[in-house]
């Protein structure tokens, strides 16, 4: 399904609306989609409705260029323009890495916002280790045939490696989408959050630093698996978001 957000941009969005009033939903990590939560989204539909977005400039959602539409404030409007349109009322959000971050500035200015739980959050800049920007450097200049040759699915919900992931990103996400995000990222002592959240972070990340603004209030939870936990370790995973939810 399609939305138009403030600006015209077509955001995408999946929706599984059932007889549960309660709503989750799901922001996926920088160069990915809402694909990616597929595990997640077929073991909790049971007990929720779920609506999961493509950010701007991935998966389905329009990819217009220049830096003006990659911004903090327009994800959060996107995210708005389909909660509207679904007419949610109240909901708990889920973020992953990048949609983390979005997670908490969003429960900001929400106050329909139930549960915050966010895996492996970018909270910003400083979250990310210089290690993997440098990889992201080098990553311009492989071929793509390269990268596809280390690609064994297509499929955001399987795992088969690191370096499969990494490929999945790298081809399905322009290059200035996620280039642009990184440098425009703003810093995570930005956040204001007063109601309490829960990070579940993974014990082998190797692309964050878990930079946590200071005076934030949340409980944490560690699990097996590096930063794309969701199709590495979904049965843990999905365990600990229950919980989180109190279910």
């Amino acid at each position: 399904m399609f939305v138009k957000s403030k600006d015209g941009v077509r955001i995408y969005y999946e929706l599984i609306r059932n007889d549960k009033k309660s709503f989750l939903v799901f922001l996926h990590g920088l160069a990915s989609s809402s694909k990616s939560f597929k595990n997640q989204i077929d073991y909790l539909k049971k007990y929720y409705s779920i609506i999961a977005i493509d950010f701007r400039g991935h998966g389905q959602s329009d990819k217009p260029k220049g830096s003006e539409y990659y911004t903090i404030q327009h994800s959060i409007n996107d995210i708005k323009s389909v909660l509207s349109k679904e007419n949610v009322k109240s909901y708990s959000v889920i973020g992953f890495s990048l949609g983390g971050g979005v997670a908490l500035r969003l429960a900001q200015k929400d106050n329909r916002v139930n549960h915050i739980i966010v895996i492996n959050p970018a909270f910003g800049r400083e979250s990310v280790r210089p290690s993997f920007l440098l990889k992201l450097f080098a990553a311009k200049f492989v071929p793509r045939f390269l990268i596809k040759l280390f690609t064994t699915s297509e499929d955001e919900s399987k795992f088969y490696g690191l370096l499969d992931v990494y490929g999945k990103h790298l081809l399905h996400t322009p290059r200035y989408v996620y280039e642009t995000i990184i440098k425009t990222d703003e810093s995570a002592d930005s956040i204001k959050l007063k109601k309490k959240f829960t990070i579940i972070k993974s014990d082998n990340d190797e692309i964050l630093n878990y930079y946590v603004p200071k005076n934030l209030n949340y409980d944490l939870m560690t699990i097996s698996g590096h930063h794309y936990v969701l199709p590495e370790n979904p049965k843990e995973l999905n365990s600990a978001i229950l919980y989180a939810l109190g279910k």
